[in-house]
């Protein structure tokens, strides 16, 4: 200042996010009051032409008569800047550092790092010698300021991680406050909105606290619903408040559509937005806005949106992006894990209570028929002395031989209401091949003739076993027949009228027979495929009406295996679909 006999120097510093000049050092005559910190955001225009010296200073030499630089005017006029030169610190160099650099939201003014401002009290014209000191003075303290600010962005970066930290911590201790030891079974389902409630407030909280947003609201709806709600919202201002109670239409909604488009973050300003999203997002200091879906994966379905607004002019600092895109991600993770552990734990409590009734049914069932059986037995002893014509006789056989039929299924049912209450018990049989087909066919045989099918057994000629033997595999019969009868029932689904089912029968080595059922596949959806060959079992959150066929085959491969067995199924090049069972033989 003493070189170029001025009163006046402020070095500036930008501050992004909220587009104004804070007051990092300034030296005034001591009869002048501190210049206030921050200074006012500056004009677009100014800002451009701030940009566009190329390193050289702004030169005001008498700011009465020049209308640049006007929104510091009353600041600086106060203290008594008559004329000045304000240089960027970052020149036209430093403007190059970073090329590839670039923020997820352009912020106007971006390119300003500082400002080195030199002012005078009284009207003056400044020489090209000052000037050019002021420019490489400039940029002397614009490298000081550089250093600082990575070290500040460093220091930024740490704080990230902080904030990723404590945003997980808030969400795992929301997500497991209601789900302590001293909580029923069922009360994930008796309420089951509270959990969700509380991880949404307190992730509303805690983000608005770590990006310094004075308003932060979250709107969810439910997959295929046609409106939403807002879940949760923090506002720092009454200003900023939102109705609690609004229906927001979610498939028509301008701001909502375009945030699902978008894919990441999405900036708006309150003036771009429609008149029919301005119906619910009415508040009247809402300026920016920020949106992202609330999306845990791309292949799921979005549950909601959350919107973080602040005052006209906030610039969203690169910092603040990230944080906001981050922080969403875990919340919708969250949410996902406390859905699907809702679900299951729905799906638990009916599977439950399922069991109780089949296993209730089936003792009265057992108890029913076994006083019948008793009593047919008693009435069929009273019978057989007066069967004296052959006709009479006949009929007596075929009463003893259903009584008979009777009593083996009662006796297998005796055996799963004491074995199997609640883990299936897998025997090892030697089931004979031939009674095993027969015994499917005959059971399907009504669904084959009303889906109007070819049904076609081809069994291996060339098998030669010893004399006596015949060809049998090893396994629990009675979950043999079911299994065989799922996989036609599912093949007669995924064929049309007139379609062929084949079912085939061969041996592989010594030790091994395969029996593959075979259809056309007309009906079949390829994502169920691989959806089981996946392995995991479908979406439990996803709204399907095949779900549950996946589901049933899922269980029967798991059950084939568990009997020493392979379960497999594909969509051959010609789209037939083959359903390979892998068995080993029974030893004699």
């Amino acid at each position: 200042c003493g070189r170029l006999k001025c009163e006046y120097f402020l070095l500036l510093l930008y501050a992004e996010e909220q587009n104004r000049f804070e007051i990092v050092s300034q030296n005034l005559p001591r009869s002048r009051r501190q210049v206030p910190s921050p200074l006012l955001a500056l004009d677009v225009a100014d800002v451009v032409l701030l940009q566009a010296t190329g390193g050289e200073p702004l030169a005001i030499e008498n700011w009465e008569e020049d209308p640049r630089l006007g929104a510091w005017r009353e600041a600086l006029g106060e203290a008594g800047v008559r004329s000045l030169l304000a240089s960027n610190t970052r020149g036209k160099k430093a403007e190059a550092e970073n090329p590839n650099r670039k923020s997820k939201v352009e912020n106007r003014g971006s390119k300003i790092e500082g400002l080195l401002v030199i002012g005078h009290s009284a009207t003056r014209t400044w020489k090209r010698a000052e000037r050019e000191l002021v420019r490489v003075v400039s940029q002397q303290l614009g490298l000081i300021l550089h250093s600082w600010q990575q070290s500040s962005e460093i220091d930024k970066y740490q704080q990230f991680e902080r904030s990723i930290k404590s945003g997980l911590a808030v969400l795992q201790h929301s997500g497991e406050e209601h789900s302590g030891p001293g909580k029923s079974a069922a009360s994930p389902m008796i309420f089951p909105d509270l959990r969700l409630q509380k991880l949404d407030r307190n992730f509303a909280q805690h983000l608005s606290q770590t990006i310094s947003c004075p308003l932060v609201a979250i709107i969810t709806w439910n997959p295929g619903q046609e409106s939403g709600l807002i879940a949760a919202a923090v506002a720092a201002n009454p200003v900023f408040a939102l109705n609690p109670e609004v229906v927001i239409p979610v498939q028509t909604d301008a701001l909502i559509q375009k945030t699902l488009f978008t894919g990441g973050v999405l900036q708006q300003s309150m003036s771009e937005l429609p008149l029919a999203t301005k119906r619910w997002l009415r508040s009247p200091g809402i300026g920016e806005i920020l949106a992202v879906a609330l999306r845990s994966a791309p292949e799921h379905a979005p549950v909601g949106i959350v919107l973080v607004a602040d005052a006209l002019g906030r610039q969203w600092s690169e910092l603040s992006v990230n944080l906001l895109s981050s922080m969403v991600s875990q919340l919708a993770w969250w949410r996902r894990y406390l859905a699907v552990q809702s679900a299951q734990d729905s799906q638990r409590l009916d599977l439950e209570m399922l069991n109780w009734y089949k296993q209730r049914r089936f003792e009265d069932f057992y108890r029913t028929v076994g006083v019948g059986i008793k009593e047919l037995g008693e009435l069929s002893q009273s019978i057989l002395p007066a069967a004296k014509e052959q006709k009479d006789a006949l009929k007596t056989l075929r009463y003893q031989q259903v009584l008979r039929q009777v009593g083996n299924a009662l006796g297998s049912t005796h055996l799963l209401l004491k074995q199997e209450q609640w883990r299936l018990q897998f025997g090892q049989d030697a089931v004979l091949v031939s009674a095993w087909l027969r015994r499917s066919l005959d059971r399907t045989a009504p669904l084959i003739k009303q889906s109007q099918v070819l049904l076609e057994v081809n069994r291996e000629t060339a098998v030669s076993l010893p004399a006596g033997q015949t060809l049998s595999v090893k396994g629990d019969s009675i979950k043999l027949d079911l299994i065989l009868c799922e996989l036609l029932i599912a093949a007669c689904k995924r064929s049309s009228v007139g379609d062929k089912i084949e079912v085939r029968s061969q041996l592989l080595g010594e030790d091994l027979l395969e029996l593959s059922v075979i259809d056309s596949g007309r009906k079949c959806d390829r994502q169920l495929i691989a959806v089981f060959n996946g392995g995991s079992g479908p979406d439990i959150l996803a709204v399907s009406a095949n779900r549950s066929i996946v589901q049933n085959l899922l269980i029967c491969q798991r059950a084939i295996r568990l009997m020493g067995g392979n379960f497999s199924l594909e969509m051959l090049e010609n789209n037939l679909i083959v359903v390979r069972l892998v068995l080993p033989l029974a030893t004699a």
